[in-house]
């Protein structure tokens, strides 16, 4: 994902690396308080601490999408949590893609530092099928959570398709999210969420309005299958402008979340 000029300029958070026990404070006048350092080698990471694998279980996890969610936002979100990294990129490297890699970066929006997630591909790749799909993920030497949970996310998917086209589920053959940052993204964000092992647990999901340009042409916003997705899912008008939940983002909350609450 490439900066514009203008984004390049806006200060970038880097971490802040010190020895291990060493404590750091934050000058908040009567409130100062003091919290021991969030990054230390590969051990600690992007302001949290890494994870154990299981981390999460007899715990929630709440995702409170105010801003909307999308495939590469969640995964960025699950490693900023603690995920380690390399839980994700073994997931997708699994899957046998040749020339895809993948990366974190660290990203700013205003005064909040956090980390965005980044699929590289070399060369091209064809569009797949959701039968095509199904067997990437069959032939992948996933864990068993892992696998079910992107074959659900995946599946979710499929049927919006099916049911916004009008055909067979097999039929179905994905563009945008049968690309390959797509893939990645389902992928890593079934492998974060089957290594945390947590429930989870989403706020109402805020919708943008509008339209987008597609393969199949401008849509209106929320995107057809966003909304077939999105079935039981509680949602409310943001009157904002601007595609908030992606289809992808839809089916992962969709498919993997337990119950909502405000």
């Amino acid at each position: 994902m490439s900066e514009s000029s203008g984004d390049a300029k806006k200060p970038r958070f880097r971490g802040i690396a010190r020895p291990a026990g060493r404590a750091h404070s934050h000058g908040h006048g009567p409130g100062q308080h003091t919290h021991d350092d969030a990054r230390q080698g590969d051990a600690l990471r992007f302001g949290n601490p890494r994870l154990e694998r299981g981390a999460g279980r007899g715990k929630l996890l709440f995702f409170d999408c105010f801003s909307g969610v999308a495939g590469d936002m969640t995964v960025a979100a699950l490693i900023d949590l603690g995920v380690p990294f390399e839980v994700v990129r073994d997931a997708i490297a699994a899957l046998g893609l040749s020339g895809v890699g993948v990366q974190v970066e660290p990203a700013q929006t205003g005064v909040i530092g956090g980390v965005r997630f980044v699929v590289t591909q070399e060369g091209q790749h064809p569009e797949r099928s959701y039968r095509e799909i199904v067997g990437l993920l069959d032939a992948a030497s996933f864990d068993a959570d892992t696998k079910q949970r992107a074959q659900d996310i995946f599946r979710r998917l499929a049927e919006a398709e099916a049911f916004v086209h009008r055909m067979d589920l097999d039929a179905v053959t994905f563009h945008e999210v049968g690309a390959v940052d797509a893939i990645a993204d389902v992928v890593g964000a079934a492998a974060a969420l089957a290594y945390l092992d947590a429930e989870l647990v989403c706020a109402p999901l805020p919708m943008g309005h509008g339209s987008v340009v597609c393969r199949h042409g401008v849509l209106p916003l929320p995107a057809p299958a966003t909304v077939a997705c999105l079935r039981g899912v509680p949602t409310y008008d943001a009157k904002i402008e601007a595609e908030l939940v992606t289809p992808t983002g839809a089916a992962i909350v969709g498919s993997q979340t337990r119950r909502f609450e405000s």
